[in-house]
């Protein structure tokens, strides 16, 4: 039954713009009946961020992180909320969690902060390779470069 409760929320998710009034009331009915379901209360989160709940929002992806949901905004808020309590090796983790462009830009910013140049240069390529055209990136890997004494590099 679990598994038809997943797949019932995924489809909701996907006629969330139909279901509007009905949807967070609909998904709130499916985690009654699994309430460890991590993509559910990933959707309530999306559907509270949303609306402007930022608090409510963060509070079901941290649920939906605990239930094993594997989605990137899970992880980029996780590691946004890090950052502000100064708890950066943390965010680092989380961004290590995941490939996905900012999670290897955040890394890398994370890195150039606790000092760790050619780890941060390595991240910062990634994105550079993925994204030719992001200055930021290019900026920060050639601050990165130019702390190693790689002058022509950077």
């Amino acid at each position: 039954e679990k598994q038809i409760v997943s797949i019932k929320m995924d489809v909701l998710w996907e006629f969330k713009e139909e279901l509007k009034d009905t949807i967070e009331a609909r998904i709130i009915e499916c985690l009654k009946i699994d309430k460890e379901n991590g993509n559910g209360y990933y959707y309530l989160g999306k559907l509270k961020e949303e609306k402007g709940e930022s608090d409510k929002a963060n509070f079901l992806y941290k649920k939906a992180f605990e239930y094993g949901s594997k989605k990137p905004e899970i992880f980029e808020m996780l590691s946004r909320e890090c950052i502000k309590e100064n708890d950066i090796e943390k965010a680092l983790e989380y961004c290590k969690m995941i490939d996905e462009t900012w999670a290897h830009f955040r890394a890398g910013l994370i890195y150039q902060r606790l000092g760790h140049h050619e780890t941060a240069c390595k991240e910062l390529q990634q994105v550079t390779n993925k994204e030719p055209m992001n200055a930021n990136a290019w900026k920060a890997l050639g601050h990165s470069n130019i702390l190693l004494n790689r002058w022509m590099v950077a």
